[in-house]
């Protein structure tokens, strides 16, 4: 077998200029990417609460012509009334304050509809 001995010390020393480089490009790029993303999703919770907004106006402005029509008529008054003077057989009756409760609970609906839009429009107050 070969032995040498040897006697003294190693060393060497490593420059990193490629390194750093490398490290500056890809933290260049991650950057381009983060605000590319981040605009997008701005882009795209922007057009979502635009959508909300708008579907909230209109689901209001059907809300306040039905409420309008509720409050002009008193219709289960009127209808009990024309029972009581026979112009309507019970029956008749009944179908008409059926359908006349029947739109009422749709302008409920629209109306609970309309604060839960209005609800997450405002979210991000709370």
């Amino acid at each position: 077998m070969n032995s040498s001995n040897y006697s003294g010390f190693l060393g060497g020393l490593s420059i990193p200029l490629w390194n750093s480089k490398n490290k500056v490009k890809a933290a260049e790029a991650n950057l381009e990417y983060t605000q590319a993303n981040t605009g997008a999703e701005t882009a795209e919770l922007y057009t979502r609460f635009r959508e909300n907004y708008q579907q909230y106006q209109l689901l209001k402005r059907k809300y306040q012509e039905y409420q309008k029509t509720f409050q002009d008529l008193n219709s289960e008054e009127l209808l009990f009334k024309a029972y009581e003077l026979g112009e309507f057989s019970f029956l008749d009756y009944y179908r008409e304050v059926e359908f006349y409760r029947q739109a009422y609970n749709n302008m409920l609906e629209m109306e609970k509809e309309l604060l839960q839009l209005k609800a997450t429009l405002l979210k991000h107050q709370l």
